[in-house]
């Protein structure tokens, strides 16, 4: 964050990622990590925080994603009330699961396999 706020010259929309899933194939802070993390960078001129990303495990069961997704909405909502900033986009959901992604509030959708799967014959 310190090198893009310093190579910059107008800011950057930026979500942070976060392990929903706790799972160690998945990247990005602890969700305990993250007021701490958005409390040092909403100081940089050049880093606009819009809000946050997260991948549930990759699952058929329903109510782990949507566990996963709400999770991350709660934490949304709570770093808007306690670090005094306007988060509106949540980066959820993919190909897989992304109308649960659309039930948590998701602004931003990863599909892929979706959109360019070929039909098998």
């Amino acid at each position: 964050a310190q090198e893009i706020n310093k190579r910059r010259t107008s800011p950057l929309k930026c979500f942070i990622q976060v392990n929903i899933s706790n799972e160690d194939s998945k990247h990005g802070l602890e969700k305990e990590d993250v007021v701490d993390f958005v409390n040092e960078i909403k100081e940089y001129e050049n880093i606009e925080l819009i809000g946050f990303m997260g991948m549930a495990e990759y699952t058929k069961d329903e109510a782990v994603i949507s566990k996963a997704f709400a999770s991350l909405n709660i934490l949304k909502e709570e770093v808007k009330k306690h670090c005094n900033l306007v988060l509106n986009e949540l980066s959820i959901g993919m190909s897989n699961d992304y109308m649960i992604a659309l039930h948590h509030q998701a602004t931003f959708l990863r599909l892929g396999s979706v959109l360019f799967r070929k039909e098998e014959s």
